[in-house]
């Protein structure tokens, strides 16, 4: 809908016809809480619309799973509540209306002056300033979302495909894939009456079904499928309980809990307040099937949360994963009151539950189960630019550590004899690599930006070479970037070893798992796509890293801060970027300790 058209829609009178904006996309509609979403929702046409409260964890990744039809109704209030809603809708092109209070006199915002700078400032055309309902209705402009082009669903879609494509029908199908708006997931549930998308003109055909038997459309789906060779998966089959991370994820979690053990029986909603509490004691009663809790301890676990059974349920346990059900037993033993255990319990906990239990497994599993080769987590392409040929052999040690697969390194030798000592170092690992003899005399950011050009990766992080990073970095910074939905994530210089002075640091961990730009440049990690959309690293010499933030922020987004563990910054006095001495960091100290203490950041040494 091109904006100067617009306002005739509205030439008789001040009522917004929805169905007239967009008569055939689904409808999604946000608000600040989930309950006003909800009310809103009745005012929208009758098109199974997405509801969405700016108070649930996860807002921004669910906005960004939306389908680029989708036209998007937002509640309007004060600009510091409505902007970020609209900022996140940026990556796909559907209509968006911002609306007043459900079309009120006393809508939120607070007449045509403040309208119109609302409107201003989120790009948008205020198309109606007067009665009782007022407008902007806009298309998603290209610019960081860009990267998404030519894939129907942006950013998360590439992190998650499972290498087929699939569709589900009934309940338990659902289920089985995380109850899950999976960008991957082609949504047919359906009604005796039932019409399969792929049957629509133009519409992708999916390689698998999920199918629920007890639903009232599997018989036509199993006949329809089968006549076109679309392979049929019982969903009866999948037992083990799954998650969709942008609902089920540590967002918000809290370091320092202000609030004890929670109660929760197993068939009770999760509250709002739950991170609050320092753990969860769940109550199994006499009828409380294995599913459900187990279930409930994996989405707990996803959270940071340290839970536990009233009792021992060997059913219960028959359906989690090895390393949930490993680190659910060193959570139970660990002293949750000490808040260095306690936080590494929780880290554990998250890290094994979306792995084990995510939806992004689980549609790969279910692609295995029908014969086809699932594609693997996305490959992850490591840069490590450095000018000292003696930091090699640790710092590629570390790289080829990381857990996360398909991985290689980019070493970008950006001095003299670097890049001999780099083939040395790469040929004593395993490890795909690949060296970039980079002219000393280019600025850090256009060596960074040879890396990139010779980098095979879909994911890119970049790490210093003398810095020292635990064998999940990497893989936890994946995981972050899929379920917050930022395009940039990284961890906060938290654990920081002062050579000069001989102590080891820790600042302030308030703002972990939190969309923050206090990110080390150390350890950012980025899709490829979004990096390009974002111009590339500033052909600079210093503060690459801050000027990649700063390129986030200007296209309407936040970086995304997951937990500061095994991750330990190596601070040196002189030839370091950041020109302050160790008073600073000892000024600011939430804890030290006389000595390398690289356990203290859940790192062995």
């Amino acid at each position: 809908m091109a904006g100067e058209a617009a306002p005739a829609l509205y030439a008789d009178g001040p009522t917004v016809e929805l169905e007239v904006l967009a008569p055939s996309a689904p409808w999604a509609v946000v608000a600040a809480t989930g309950a006003e979403a909800a009310a809103l929702a009745s005012d929208v046409p009758d098109a199974a619309p997405a509801v969405v409260g700016l108070d649930e964890p996860g807002w921004r990744a669910r906005l960004a799973l939306l389908p680029p039809a989708t036209a998007v109704v937002v509640a309007a209030g004060e600009p510091s509540a409505t902007l970020p809603a609209l900022r996140a809708l940026e990556p796909h092109p559907g209509v968006v209306v911002l609306r007043g209070e459900r079309g009120g006199a006393g809508d939120g915002l607070g007449g045509p002056d403040r309208a119109s700078v609302l409107a201003q400032r989120a790009g948008g055309a205020l198309l109606v300033l007067d009665g009782p309902t007022r407008a902007l209705v806009r298309r998603r402009r290209s610019a960081l979302r860009s990267a998404g082009a030519g894939r129907a669903h942006g950013r998360l879609a590439r992190l998650a495909e499972a290498g087929a494509r699939l569709a589900a029908v009934g309940g338990a199908a659902h289920r089985a894939l995380g109850g899950s708006t999976w960008p991957a997931l082609d949504d047919v549930d359906a009604a005796a009456d039932w019409t399969p998308a792929w049957e629509q003109r133009g519409a992708p055909r999916p390689e698998v079904l999920l199918l629920d038997a007890s639903a009232p459309a599997a018989g036509a789906a199993r006949e329809r499928a089968t006549d076109l060779g679309i392979v049929v998966v019982d969903a009866a089959d999948r037992t083990v309980p799954v998650i969709e991370p942008t609902v089920d994820n540590p967002i918000g979690w809290r370091r320092e809990p202000t609030a004890g053990t929670l109660a929760l029986a197993a068939d009770a909603a999760l509250p709002a307040d739950l991170a609050d509490h320092r753990d969860v004691v769940v109550a199994a009663g006499a009828t409380s099937r294995a599913a459900d809790l187990a279930l409930l301890l994996v989405r707990l676990a996803a959270r940071g949360l340290p839970a536990r059974l009233e009792g021992p349920r060997s059913d219960v346990d028959a359906l989690l994963g090895a390393g949930l059900r490993e680190a659910l037993a060193d959570a139970a033993r660990a002293d949750l009151d000490d808040l260095a255990a306690r936080e590494r319990a929780s880290v554990a906990l998250r890290r094994a539950a979306l792995a084990e239990h995510g939806a992004d497994a689980a549609a790969r599993d279910v692609a295995a189960a029908a014969g086809l080769t699932a594609r693997p987590a996305p490959p992850v392409s490591v840069l490590l630019a450095t000018r000292r040929p003696e930091a090699l052999p640790a710092a590629v040690a570390r790289i080829a550590a990381q857990t996360h697969r398909p991985l290689e390194a980019v070493v970008i030798a950006h001095g003299p004899g670097v890049a001999e000592a780099a083939h040395a170092a790469l040929a004593t690992v395993d490890l795909p690599a690949v060296v970039v003899d980079a002219d000393p005399a280019l600025p850090l950011g256009a060596a960074l930006d040879e890396g990139v050009a010779a980098a095979g990766g879909q994911v890119l992080a970049k790490m210093d070479d003398d810095d020292w990073y635990g064998p999940h970095h990497v893989a936890d910074c994946v995981g972050a970037l899929r379920y917050s939905g930022a395009p940039l994530v990284g961890k906060g210089a938290e654990f920081i070893w002062l050579g000069a002075v001989g102590r080891t640091v820790r600042r302030s961990s308030r703002y972990a798992e939190r969309f923050h730009t206090g990110v080390s440049g150390a350890s950012l990690v980025i899709a490829a796509d979004d990096l390009a959309a974002l111009g590339g690293w500033a052909h600079q010499r210093r503060a690459v890293d801050r000027r990649l933030i700063d390129a986030v922020e200007r296209a309407g987004e936040r970086p995304y801060r997951l937990h500061g563990l095994e991750f330990c910054v190596n601070r040196h006095d002189v030839d370091s970027t950041w020109t302050v001495d160790a008073a600073y960091f000892l000024r600011r100290a939430e804890a030290q300790w006389p000595r390398l203490a690289l356990d203290e950041a859940g790192l062995d040494g």
